[in-house]
């Protein structure tokens, strides 16, 4: 069975999604310039000053500057064994809300569709067999 790559847990893919993410912000261009280091704000808002109040700090949190995982724990360990689930645990939860939020929106194709699309790849088929390809 895993020689034929027939085995698929579904919350390994919402934590490898995780895992991606956090590559590609690693993989991310670095701020270089006088604008992109944010230099001018720095010094308008100084040492000990409030960053949070600043558009720019709340656009660039929007946009993806810092990755705010999902499924990983950034807690004290205490708060972390305190809240009682782990990684896979809510990676479990979270497959469980897509399949709810996907039932919810009921069939993406009709009936009628899928019986189309059987009678079409069936003339595939057959005229795969005639022509011998």
């Amino acid at each position: 069975m895993l020689d034929s790559v027939n085995t698929l847990y579904l919350p390994q893919i919402v934590l490898d999604g995780e895992v991606v993410g956090m590559i590609r912000r690693m993989l991310g261009e670095v701020a270089t310039t006088r604008d992109e280091m944010l230099v001018d704000m720095i010094d308008r808002v100084g040492i000990g000053g409030d960053f949070l109040k600043e558009k720019e700090t709340s656009r660039r949190l929007r946009a993806g500057e810092h990755f705010t995982p999902v499924i990983s724990s950034r807690q004290a360990y205490d708060q972390w064994v305190a809240d009682g689930r782990d990684e896979v645990a809510r990676a479990e939860e979270r497959m469980e809300g897509f399949f709810a939020r996907r039932a919810e929106r009921g069939r993406p194709v009709s009936v009628d569709q899928l019986e189309e699309l059987a009678s079409i790849c069936g003339v595939t088929a057959e005229m795969r067999r005639v022509l011998g390809d």
